[in-house]
């Protein structure tokens, strides 16, 4: 009897798994987290935000210069108006002698701040750079290597696959923008990887029972016609093959 097929877990890329710094790891384990919805809040309100947003940006009247204009001008003027706020308030403190509370204040709220709003935080800190572009050009070599694999003939799956989607692309890509097909990534991204952990191993055994199927039906096939194109063959030859009994006499 065959082995039972282990459940299929669903990770991210193999490119994903090395990184160089707890950054990464942390950035990587949550980004794993959130697309195979191990939080289902998180995933859902990134979800829906996502969809929002993509939503917005391909049906609304705002371009994407307005959305990120009337972004950056309302949020610095809420912060230039909550600086000057708490500036006023030190002011105040000050005349009543308060200002060392508020001062401890000022510094419990900084800290309680995510990292890059403190007065010297990062966006995007140069060591998570050097990461994400490493593991950008990881996932850029793992897609040119399948696509040279799909190039040969060592993989007729790889090939026909990569063939059926450059085909649909090449049909379509006319037809789609860019953000419809970042849209169709972003859905792509947060269903395949939970889909794939539910029912991958269910569907690599319904495919290997249609492959053995499939192979099984090819065989007799190929069994009958040899059968048959054997029956035209000369008396004598059959004889000499022990197959005489196919000629019927």
């Amino acid at each position: 009897s065959s082995a039972a097929t282990p459940p299929a877990t669903a990770t991210l890329p193999p490119t994903f798994a090395a990184t160089s710094s707890p950054l990464a790891a942390k950035a990587n384990e949550q980004m794993s987290n959130l697309i195979l919805w191990r939080d289902p809040l998180r995933s859902a309100v990134t979800f829906a935000v996502g969809n929002c947003i993509f939503a917005i940006a391909l049906f609304g009247p705002w371009t994407a210069p307005t959305v990120f204009g009337t972004i950056t001008f309302y949020t610095i003027i809420l912060t230039w108006s909550l600086a000057m706020l708490g500036r006023a308030v030190l002011a105040l403190g000050r005349h009543a002698a308060l200002d060392a509370p508020l001062e401890a204040l000022g510094v419990s709220v900084i800290a309680a701040m995510p990292q890059p709003l403190h007065p010297h935080g990062e966006l995007i800190p140069a060591e998570a750079a050097a990461d994400a572009a490493k593991q950008v050009a990881a996932v850029i070599n793992s897609l040119f290597s399948a696509l040279k694999r799909a190039g040969t003939s060592g993989s007729p799956a790889c090939t026909l696959v990569t063939l059926a989607a450059a085909f649909t692309l090449k049909t379509a890509g006319g037809f789609i923008g860019a953000i419809p097909f970042l849209w169709m990534l972003f859905l792509c991204l947060f269903s395949l990887p939970r889909t794939s952990e539910l029912y991958g191993a269910r569907l690599l055994q319904t495919i290997d029972t249609l492959r053995r199927l499939f192979v099984d039906k090819k065989e007799r096939a190929i069994s009958v016609v040899r059968i048959e194109a054997m029956r035209f063959l000369p008396k004598e030859v059959l004889d000499k093959l022990g197959m005489s009994n196919l000629r019927g006499e």
